[in-house]
């Protein structure tokens, strides 16, 4: 899908960006093991717990250790970032289309979340709000933190 038709009048893509797909599908792989963990806790305490708790835990565990997977890689899917001379925007969404922008001149600071050598989560924050914007699991993330402007406090890496 094309993002001419959101851009505002001057302005132009400066980089544009996509999760990689494997770090972006198990990017809560802590969940996952949990789950795994709750599934064998339900699996062995069907002999000694009650048939509903036992099959509530598998159901949790299968929910976490499989489904979340699953979900983050439907996600992935139609995740898509964009970075103008004016404005960060962000798409996604798993069963419609979502689509939000916020202002450059509104970043006061942000963080690189290294996972390996060439892979990071930059969280961007933006003065008027108190979440951080995620871009998660970016291939070359300073390609992308290099277009910030360069301000004190800037830049903090982690990892």
């Amino acid at each position: 899908m094309s993002w001419q038709p959101l851009l505002q009048n001057g302005e132009r893509i400066l980089w544009r960006g996509r999760p990689a797909p494997r770090c972006y599908t198990f990017r809560y792989w802590r969940l996952g093991w949990a789950g795994v963990l709750i599934l064998c806790f339900g699996l062995a305490g069907w002999s000694f717990l009650p048939a509903g708790m036992s099959l509530l835990l598998l159901v949790a565990g299968l929910l976490l250790a499989v489904g979340l997977p699953v979900l983050c890689r439907l996600f992935w899917v139609r995740v898509d970032y964009v970075l103008t001379n004016h404005r960060i925007y962000w798409r996604g969404g798993l069963l419609r289309d979502r689509c939000a922008s916020r202002e450059l001149a509104d970043l006061v600071d942000f963080s690189v979340d290294r996972h390996g050598p060439q892979l990071a989560t930059v969280s961007l924050r933006f003065g008027y709000e108190r979440r951080l914007l995620r871009l998660f699991c970016l291939e070359h993330p300073e390609t992308l933190t290099i277009l910030f402007k360069p301000q004190p406090g800037h830049g903090k890496e982690r990892g």
